[in-house]
């Protein structure tokens, strides 16, 4: 089983997956990315305008956390090794380039390292954004490097039953921490006196005052918890959201009710518009500022937005239910 998965992913290498492009859709033509930690915070993925290319090849993912992701989907040792053995997409270590650029905050969803929605953040960036992909130490990553050792992912425990108690109750200290650290990160985004990689890219940029806060699936949940929380703390911190699947069964009824006074885009795919858990998110949008917006992606499913769906063939992602309908 371990040898035949090795040599599949050896296979998916010489085909050149994952399909990853640097054809960016906006009109920044390079994106650059640097991996950073946040001061008083945890480490992030950060992809910017670049004004030129750079000569920098870095790893797309890093090989810890390939591992991670075997370990924590309970995969054979170097299934997903063509993750490790490809490059970066982005201009690792570019020049930044000076512009008006807001900030844009990614909070990832369950099994999520900063790399899992690489495509996704440097397309944003292209059109004019910086962009901090958060890896969060809560045990929801497949994997964190939190500097000083690695956290793997944390499951439910033994018995664990399903359900919407069981769940608000279990995740209520992921999205805790989740909180604190979406909080420092802003904060440390948004210091003028930022030095080091962080400042270099932070410095080429003159929108400093607020962020733009999205996050996928879970990480949609932790964003409506963190408006939520520092709507009330730190007004003006959060300019506005945008969410992508969010887990709205995740959040206590509380949370739900309160809603979001932000504008808000939310996106949806095709496959949650039929999810049994939606109801949350109805109410949720329900009890939110009339400058909530919703839409929904058609023939996509809920890992459209991840970059797992470059990982393999298309048809093999359709059947991993990683890929919606081309």
């Amino acid at each position: 089983m371990g040898f035949g998965s090795a040599l599949l992913s050896r296979l998916l290498s010489a085909l050149r997956y994952p399909r990853l492009t640097n054809d960016w859709p906006g009109h920044h033509p390079t994106v650059g990315v640097r991996r950073v930690r946040l001061p008083g915070s945890v480490a992030c993925q950060l992809t910017y305008p670049a004004a030129a290319p750079s000569d920098v090849a870095a790893p797309y993912w890093r090989s810890a956390a390939v591992s991670g992701m075997e370990s924590s989907m309970r995969l054979p040792s170097d299934t997903l090794g063509h993750l490790r053995r490809r490059k970066h997409p982005c201009a690792a270590d570019a020049i930044p380039k000076r512009g008006a650029f807001p900030i844009v905050v990614f909070s990832p969803g369950l099994y999520g390292s900063s790399e899992m929605y690489s495509q996704l953040c440097a397309s944003i960036s292209s059109f004019g954004y910086i962009v901090a992909a958060l890896e969060h130490e809560d045990g929801s990553a497949c994997y964190a490097d939190a500097g000083d050792g690695a956290i793997p992912y944390k499951r439910p425990p033994d018995g664990f039953a399903y359900g919407r108690e069981s769940v608000v109750g279990f995740r209520r200290p992921f999205l805790d921490q989740r909180l604190r650290e979406t909080e420092s990160a802003i904060l440390a985004l948004l210091d003028k006196n930022a030095d080091g990689a962080l400042g270099e890219v932070l410095a080429a940029t003159q929108e400093r005052s607020s962020v733009v806060l999205t996050g996928h699936s879970f990480g949609g949940a932790s964003a409506v918890r963190v408006s939520q929380e520092l709507g009330r703390t730190r007004p003006g911190a959060i300019s506005k959201l945008a969410l992508l699947d969010t887990w709205a069964f995740s959040l206590d009824d509380a949370t739900v009710n309160r809603g979001t006074s932000l504008p808000t885009l939310s996106i949806i795919c095709d496959a949650w518009t039929t999810n049994l858990e939606l109801p949350q998110l109805r109410t949720l949008c329900a009890r939110s500022s009339p400058s909530w917006k919703s839409y929904f992606a058609p023939t996509t499913v809920h890992q459209s937005v991840s970059d797992s769906s470059t990982w393999t063939p298309s048809f093999v992602g359709r059947r991993m239910g990683s890929r919606g309908a081309d």
